[in-house]
């Protein structure tokens, strides 16, 4: 039985953009992006790829601070922060911008601009700070071409719900320059996390102060466009999220349904569809969709996760297209429009970030069948609610599946 019936949700199918055939087998060597540690559950590795290859994301020092590095031909590049001790990039674009979070001196974290050039050295990078709606500190997500940044910012306004750290509210915002708050869909808080080319921003908002199955109000996927914010819709449990959005306006999102577990589905013009998991599993998450309608994410379930790439709407397990026996490609964060996708998963048993290229060489004849990763449950927790911005209290009150 299908999903869609399972939950008793009347889904219109979504009209992706025009990918490789189903059936076209693509193989893909693997780069390693570096190691990485496990800070209460974050894992995030290569986050995002732009169309010349050039990854950002996150690593974790051992002394446990985040860091947030570009990796560009074999070399990697820290960004460096505003004078704290962490940071984390989300987005890149093709035009040497990139986007996250950063540390200032007092402690507070702040949405970052970095402003790239060709040499990889730390004086070639420029930090550059977007600041906040008044409050105590803001977070940068996505990125398009043109150099906007979208994420959220804490207000002055007290949030009597606690969603959120600092018991401020919190608005999406898109950076152009300055702060432009998105607005929610009535209630206290909302975030941005995806950009594409035509100003399109995806994310999630609360509805109203009513408290939900976690004692906040139900966190909804949403869709800011053309000045008007659109809820998306879920599979019926508290918290939807939505991640990227493409220049076609398809977007791609995770809801829980009432038993607490992940989904990811599609989205475009109102029609929601389900994304299907690959066989025998229960959960999954969508974190990225390029320009041909290819969504990258995972796919989880008593076997263990896997990174998982979906064309025309089927899902493909990423390491039944590796011939590395070393690796187990746990989670893929981000996809370009050449195919190459980035994400995090498990070299030699240890976390590791991967860059996976499209290769020409038919690599079927060498394939090894190798176990699936088996993440800690804090990492499991982590995918479910990752740039939600909630507290991290929230992870311990998600059902154990």
């Amino acid at each position: 039985m299908k999903l869609t019936q399972i939950l008793g949700i009347t889904l219109t199918a979504v009209c992706l953009a025009c990918g490789p055939l189903v059936g076209a087998q693509t193989f893909y060597t693997v780069s390693d992006l570096g190691a990485l540690a496990d800070n209460n559950g974050e894992v995030v590795g290569g986050a995002s790829i732009n169309l010349r290859g050039d990854v950002v994301g996150q690593e974790i020092l051992p002394a446990g601070a985040r860091r947030a590095f570009l990796w560009r031909n074999g070399k990697t590049l820290d960004l460096g922060t505003l004078g704290g001790l962490s940071a984390g990039a989300r987005g890149i674009s093709s035009l040497d911008f990139a986007a996250g979070t950063a540390d200032r001196a007092d402690d507070t974290e702040h949405a970052v601009l970095w402003r790239l050039s060709s040499a990889l050295a730390p004086d070639s990078v420029h930090t550059v700070d977007l600041g906040t709606f008044g409050g105590n500190g803001s977070e940068g997500n996505g990125i398009n071409n043109f150099g906007f940044v979208v994420g959220f910012a804490y207000t002055l306004t007290p949030d009597p719900t606690s969603t959120l750290e600092f018991g401020q509210t919190a608005h999406g915002f898109v950076w152009v320059g300055r702060l432009r708050d998105l607005g929610t869909l009535g209630g206290p808080n909302s975030i941005a996390i995806g950009i594409n080319d035509k100003r399109t921003i995806v994310g999630w908002s609360q509805q109203s102060l009513v408290g939900g199955a976690f004692g906040i109000p139900d966190l909804h996927a949403v869709i800011w466009k053309d000045g008007k914010v659109t809820d998306m819709g879920s599979f019926g449990g508290p918290i939807s999220l939505a991640f990227a959005v493409n220049n076609q306006d398809e977007a791609v999102a995770q809801s829980m349904d009432a038993g607490f577990a992940s989904h990811a589905f599609a989205w475009q013009a109102g029609s929601l569809t389900a994304l299907e998991t690959l066989p025998g599993d229960f959960a999954s998450g969508a974190a990225s969709i390029n320009n041909l309608g290819l969504i990258a994410g995972w796919s989880a379930g008593d076997a263990g996760i896997s990174a998982c790439l979906w064309q025309g709407g089927q899902p493909v397990d990423l390491n039944t297209r590796i011939s590395d026996p070393q690796w187990q490609l746990a989670v893929a964060n981000s996809i370009n429009d050449a195919g190459q996708i980035v994400g995090f998963g498990l070299l030699n048993g240890a976390f590791h970030g991967f860059l996976l290229t499209p290769t020409k060489q038919d690599l079927e004849t060498n394939l090894i069948a190798t176990p699936r990763a088996h993440l800690p449950k804090s990492v499991r927790d982590w995918l479910t609610l990752q740039r939600s911005g909630l507290n991290r209290s929230r992870l311990s009150q998600i059902p154990a599946h």
